[in-house]
């Protein structure tokens, strides 16, 4: 009996093994081809997405203009060329015809050679103020205004020092116009042939530059971007006509497949039947015994007599059965040891979450706090103002009666309320005495800085920071900036920073004042309630003003003599 159902058995695969083999045969061909078409539509796809990381280093080396990108952009530009190359030998292996491929590979070639053209200007240029003509330019730019006397030609030279920048970030022929417009109204004012000779070195580097910026183009059809942009546009066209093509040819390689799928497997699958059902009278014993064995090992929890079957085999596989059994008995118990145990491991699991919960929420505030203090920096302010303002800002939040959560985000946040400031120049932050009209337009625009910033985030965090940010500089009566909105139109959060800040600015010593009194500070506070400030923020400032001098005296600033 061994024998005979071993036989079966065998018999059985081996013609299995035959009707697989005429399976493989009939389908070879048509997966041949489906499999060079799959790769050649994924080419095609990978150009796509090749050309797209092409645009992406061109527009991060335009904006940001640094070096790596270049060779980011010759190393994808490469990868785009393998591709190229790989879609060319599909098409050969597949009798295409490849004519689109060649408008790709040409347009290619412009693009590329437009993009060298524009990076070549950009670096002639340079590209940070220190290098090329724009250190050419700064440099003349900062010698000439070391000689110059005159009020007036300074203002003139920082209007045309600002129009220039305007030009060449903006990309406006409004801003070339008037750096012309400035620099005639600077050479009237200048009378010293030394400035006279500055002035012209710096006009002529800047027309140098104002040169290559047209080759490059203002705008996509100009110049080289338009060159790029018409040759990406031509890559583009030809790889979705590419893709329009070869779509029909896949999907009738796949019906094709499926055809000879459906066919194969029929005639397979009716071999098999047959051979099956002429086995199936001598083998059910077989399968009965089996079934019965296994039920017995997969119940017993005691080892299984090996002679209560009719099959010398079922006594190899009464040792494994038996081996089964024991691993289960042992696998029981454990569970049962493991179960008792669970509710510990789950309890520590739950607080190791928590705790890197709180780590994570810790970090978070640490580093928007930071980032208020650097902002801070940027004006010759101590750490100890961004925590002053933070504790006012908090005090003012509870005794209005924002909820505890809104009074502890507006602590966090309040810090960031000058963060604005990294992107105003030195020269303007940190000049001693009163602005002029054109410095204080400058200085303001830190509100607007900070909220483009930071308005971005989707944390509330820093969303709360960027309100604050925006609207610090609002006043109740409508009479602020940076929008002139008034009262319940400046968020709670804008309206409590406010008086916090100006608190603690006019009690502290400024490049451009000294600290004032406190019984000045009060009766300004008196008197702009309802104009600059809200009503009930300095009715809470005045109810709660023994909190407010407790932090100004806890957080004082420490000055180290020099």
């Amino acid at each position: 009996m061994l024998n005979s159902v071993k036989a079966r058995f065998v018999f059985l695969v081996m013609i299995s093994l035959a009707a697989m083999l005429i399976l493989i045969l009939g389908l070879k061909f048509s997966l041949d081809k489906l499999s060079l078409l799959t790769q050649l539509d994924k080419r095609i796809e990978n150009i796509h997405s090749r050309l797209f990381q092409l645009r992406i280093d061109e527009k991060n080396f335009f904006i940001r203009q640094e070096l790596q990108y270049l060779d980011s952009f010759d190393n994808d530009f490469k990868r785009f060329s393998n591709e190229i190359k790989e879609i060319k030998d599909l098409l050969k292996r597949l009798s295409f015809k490849g004519e689109r491929l060649s408008v790709v590979i040409e347009s290619a070639a412009v693009y590329r050679t437009a993009f060298n053209n524009i990076s070549q200007a950009y670096i002639k240029r340079g590209l940070n103020y220190d290098s090329g003509l724009r250190g050419y330019l700064r440099e003349n730019a900062h010698a000439l205004e070391k000689l110059i006397q005159e009020p007036q030609a300074k203002i003139a030279l920082l209007q045309m020092r600002r129009a220039e920048k305007d030009f060449f970030s903006r990309k406006d022929l409004d801003f070339y116009k008037k750096q012309k417009q400035y620099y005639i109204q600077l050479k009237k004012l200048l009378i010293k042939p030394k400035e006279k000779k500055f002035l012209e070195n710096y006009e002529k580097s800047f027309m140098q530059a104002y040169n290559l910026r047209m080759k490059i183009g203002i705008n996509n059809s100009q110049g080289y971007l338009n060159q790029m942009f018409l040759s990406v546009q031509r890559i583009e066209s030809q790889i979705d006509k590419g893709t329009k093509m070869i779509l029909p040819y896949i999907t009738q390689a796949r019906q094709n497949l499926i055809y000879t799928t459906y066919t194969v497997f029929t005639l397979t699958a009716l071999t098999l039947t047959l051979l099956i059902l002429l086995s199936a009278r001598q083998l059910t014993r077989a399968f009965e015994k089996f079934i019965t064995f296994f039920q017995e090992a997969k119940c017993s929890h005691s080892h299984i007599d090996a002679n209560k079957t009719d099959f010398t085999e079922f006594t190899r596989l009464s040792v494994y059965a038996n081996e089964m059994i024991e691993a289960r008995v042992k696998a029981e118990d454990k569970l049962h040891d493991l179960n008792l145990n669970l509710e510990k491991r789950v309890a520590e699991g739950i607080k190791e979450i928590q705790d890197l919960n709180t780590e994570i929420v810790d970090t978070q505030k640490e580093v928007v706090f930071t980032m208020g203090a650097i902002g801070e920096s940027r004006s010759k302010e101590t750490g100890n103002h961004v925590k002053r303002v933070a504790q006012y800002s908090y005090i003012l939040a509870k005794h209005y009666g924002l909820s505890q959560h809104e009074c502890d985000v507006l602590r966090e946040a309040s810090p960031m309320h000058d963060i604005g400031k990294i992107g105003i120049a030195d020269a303007i932050l940190n000049k001693p005495g009163r602005f002029n009209d054109e410095e204080r337009a400058i200085i303001q625009t830190h509100t607007a800085l900070g909220y483009e910033m930071l308005k971005h985030s989707k944390r509330e965090l820093l969303l709360a920071a960027a309100t604050v940010s925006y609207e610090h500089h609002e006043k109740y009566d409508g009479t602020g900036y940076p929008r002139g909105i008034k009262e319940d139109e400046i968020h709670i959060y804008g309206r409590i920073t406010a008086l916090a800040d100006v608190f603690d600015a006019l009690g502290s010593d400024r490049v451009y004042k000294k600290a004032w009194k406190d019984e000045k500070i009060f009766t300004l506070f008196k008197e702009e309630r309802g104009k600059h400030f809200d009503p009930k923020v300095v009715d809470c400032f005045f109810e709660n003003l023994d909190e407010f001098l407790e932090v100004r005296d806890k957080y004082k600033d420490i000055y180290e003599e020099v």
